[in-house]
């Protein structure tokens, strides 16, 4: 039992071994961020390599999805880190989305992404879209997702809310098939 005890003491101190980072990676959720020195010090600090950061949300404005809150001012040049754009889009944009007006809002989210990218000089290889979707809009929410990655390079990454996690053996709560 002793000799059990001290293996699993020095497994959980050569885990935790200063020697090897540990990256914590941030999101910033402002049309118009601003890291102070203290946020940018613990930035490093962490050996953090990501920012996500949020370009935009897309809500319905009437019947029509349209964009939200775009990242005004922002500045890269104060971190130097991976920034990955961040799309959040309601759940109520998938309850009546048509497959046409799907690709619709794929090809306007694709260009709205680069264009801010352009615009605030960032490079990026991944896209994450973060949404609520639940048992009724899950169809149409992967359909747009398959969509999207078929439109870019890019790799695609999705938020995960609890109540997803939670009702995950349910067939209206499993992903329909893998979107990256």
């Amino acid at each position: 039992m002793l000799k059990k005890a001290i293996f699993l003491l020095a497994v959980l101190f050569m885990g935790c071994s200063e020697n090897r980072p540990h990256s914590i990676n941030f999101y910033i959720w402002k049309s118009t961020p601003d890291l102070s020195q203290p946020e940018q010090e613990l930035f490093r600090e962490l050996h953090s390599e990501k920012i996500y950061l949020r370009f935009f949300d897309i809500d319905l404005n009437g019947a029509k999805p349209k964009p939200q809150g775009i990242l005004s001012t922002f500045s890269s040049q104060f971190l130097k880190a991976d920034y990955i754009p961040v799309v959040f889009i309601t759940n109520r944009i998938f309850k009546n989305l048509s497959a046409s007006e799907s690709k619709k809002l794929v090809k306007n989210t694709t260009e709205l992404i680069q264009e801010i990218a352009d615009k605030h000089q960032l490079k990026f290889s991944e896209i994450q879209i973060d949404c609520d979707w639940t048992a009724s809009t899950r169809a149409t929410y992967f359909a747009f997702l398959s969509e999207l990655k078929k439109k870019t390079a890019k790799q695609i990454t999705c938020t995960l809310r609890l109540h997803q996690v939670k009702f995950k053996d349910k067939p209206a709560f499993r992903p329909l098939k893998r979107c990256t």
